[in-house]
């Protein structure tokens, strides 16, 4: 995707010339030969800091933007002189690559931002003696987990859908939630951090990213990357586990694009779920890597620690090292909760080698299973103050760890549907979270399974039991219908054709938000659409156009007067990540539902993972060298 008139790949060679030219290569860029030179003008390349003689020359070049000898060349502004190239590939290029510098080319105006004092890295400014001391840090996120083998493909409007921000917008908009929250808590506290916002953008688990949407992302991420420059260090909020039409690793991608702009020696952080999918590639352009702690997640923890690793660094207080191993193993969630072994055994152990001397970070990363890509596998990292061989031999430790409790990760405890609610109906207080891990729309499946709606139409039970479902055409019939009207209409099965079949229900409907909602989750705000809310008896279906967060924002059943404290069972649409209800939660069960998420990898078709791979393959010894 990165080459040849490719409009990324055209993007980045002109970024390329024009990075040249700010951090001073020293390269000549003759006219024409990139496309941001003007008509037999050229981009007048001049080394910035090659003709520094005196103190005074730093000062001028801070304060002014101008270099001894010659001007910032006229490139710096790439994104507007792409948008024909880019226009051609649909989505509102021009404003979605504007962003917060769309002003900045106005009609008359220089194609290049006057680079004032704050545009230059705070070492620089510290050496010229002149305000404004902050080191700056660009920080975007580019966030999806990919289920290679869910009918859901991920386009831009899935991001667009569920929070895509470019400049202030991110700081406004994302304080205190997620990685990126998570990072601006740990700039305030300390106080001499100016976060530099690129693109934020937050897409719920699906299929593979169009090659549209990498595009666009791509391109918004590395052009706002270069009129951030100079910048003291970048923080990249990645999932890792995110693939794309024609390109496996799409963090790695990233990772390499920003590598490539900002040279080899800036540090670079990225944090990353610790369902990642770690690669080569990943590990070579990264400085350093900060996986999630828990599952439930811990994002915005995450995002913190990241974030002061980052600021460690760019201070020379540390010089961070990776080591890693890859291990050939696939397992899925359900012993992934890291409150229990043999999770907890495993994650424990890296806490435990974090507090050796010398040690930055240490992370362990079980790969989300559904991903047929190359290098698939679980991974263990470790970063250490400059000593890669102490890396390298605690992440072997940890990867052999892992292996020798193989057998423990595949205890599958799930119960069959049936006896799932008849558990839940039968406790003695609710609400019981009921889980139907095989449709956990954070795993990348469609959410709209009707397995457990069939169990408890076939069961009589005394409390309140709350289902989400994904159905477009139900929730138009009631609309249509209005609020307080009776409506036979099938449900589910719409998008998931293979593990699932609608069941047609008559119901009442007790409410609609035809303007459409939004539910709450760790990362902010998923897209649920338009919504209805229909009974059938003690069943209360939420019924909306897109996923969401599978049921888990108690708010959502709220908005339409029911208060899912006084259910007795709660289904969700995923593995453990529903933290909104734990306060309300009396207990939980897991049921063995089919579905996309299923814990039966076997029955899927492997093309692309390497084998052999544990259980896929027969494997009976493997250790990290």
């Amino acid at each position: 995707m990165s080459g040849g008139n490719h409009p990324a790949g055209v993007l980045r060679l002109h970024l390329w010339a024009c990075r040249s030219a700010i951090r001073g290569t020293g390269r000549p860029v003759r006219p024409g030969r990139h496309p941001g030179a003007r008509a037999g003008a050229g981009c007048p390349v001049r080394p910035p800091l090659r003709n520094y003689r005196r103190g005074e020359d730093l000062r001028r070049h801070a304060q002014t933007g101008q270099c001894p000898g010659g001007q910032i060349p006229a490139c710096l502004h790439p994104a507007r002189r792409l948008l024909p190239q880019l226009r051609s590939h649909g989505d509102r290029p021009s404003r979605f690559l504007g962003g917060a510098h769309a002003g900045h080319h106005r009609r008359g105006a220089q194609p290049h931002r006057k680079r004032t004092a704050r545009h230059v890295p705070g070492r620089i400014r510290r050496l010229a003696g002149i305000g404004g001391n902050k080191v700056r840090i660009a920080l975007a996120q580019v966030w999806q987990e990919t289920h290679t083998f869910s009918p859901l493909p991920t386009g831009l409007r899935e991001f667009e859908a569920n929070g895509l921000y470019t400049g202030r917008d991110i700081l406004d908009r994302t304080a205190g939630v997620g990685e990126i929250g998570g990072f601006l808590a740990a700039a305030n506290a300390d106080g001499d951090v100016e976060p530099v916002p690129i693109v934020r953008a937050w897409a719920l688990s699906a299929g593979r990213i169009t090659a549209q949407a990498l595009t666009l992302l791509e391109a918004r991420l590395v052009a706002g990357l270069v009129m951030a420059l100079p910048v003291d260090g970048v923080f990249l909020s990645l999932h890792g586990a995110t693939a794309a039409d024609g390109v496996d690793d799409v963090a790695g991608y990233l990772l390499q694009s920003v590598r490539q702009m900002v040279g080899p020696d800036l540090p670079v952080v990225a944090s990353l779920d610790h369902h990642a999918n770690i690669t080569r590639r990943i590990v070579e352009n990264a400085t350093a890597l900060v996986g999630y702690r828990t599952l439930p997640h811990d994002p915005f923890d995450t995002g913190e620690r990241a974030a002061r690793l980052l600021f460690a660094t760019v201070r020379g207080e540390v010089s961070p090292t990776i080591g890693w191993h890859k291990i050939p193993l696939l397992a899925p969630a359900d012993r992934g909760s890291t409150d229990e072994p043999p999770m907890h055994t495993w994650f424990d152990a890296a806490r435990r080698m974090e507090q050796q001397p010398g040690v930055l970070a240490v992370s362990p990363f079980p790969v989300q299973p559904w991903l047929d890509v190359a290098e698939l596998g679980w991974s263990a990292v470790a970063v250490t103050d400059h000593d890669p061989a102490q890396a390298q031999q605690l992440a072997a430790e940890l990867a052999n760890q892992a292996w020798a409790m193989r057998a423990a990760f595949w205890d599958i405890r799930r119960l069959p549907p049936a006896e799932a609610i008849r558990q839940a109906a039968a406790a003695p207080q609710g609400p019981i979270v009921v889980a139907d891990a095989s449709d956990s729309v954070l795993s990348g499946a469609t959410g709209d399974s009707t397995c457990l709606l069939r169990a408890l139409l076939q069961q009589e039970i005394g409390g309140l039991a709350l289902v989400p479902i994904v159905d477009a055409p139900a929730v138009e019939a009631a609309i249509n219908a209005g609020a307080g009207q009776v409506i036979t209409v099938p449900v589910g099965g719409t998008l998931d054709r293979l593990f699932g079949q609608p069941v047609t229900i008559t119901a009442r409907v007790e409410g609609v938000a035809p303007a459409g909602m939004a539910a709450a989750g760790p990362w902010g705000s998923a897209e649920l659409g338009r919504t209805a809310l229909l009974s059938v008896g003690a069943i209360r279906l939420l019924v909306s156009e897109r996923r969401g967060f599978g049921g888990a924002d108690p708010e959502v059943y709220r908005r339409f007067g029911v208060e899912p404290a006084q259910a007795q069972l709660i289904v969700v649409k995923m593995y453990f990540n529903y933290q909104s209800l734990h306060a309300l939660m009396k207990g939980s069960l897991m049921a063995d539902c089919p579905g996309l998420s299923t814990w039966d990898l076997r029955q899927f078709r492997w093309e692309r993972a390497p084998r052999p791979l544990y259980p896929l393959d027969d494997l009976p010894d493997w250790r990290a060298g």
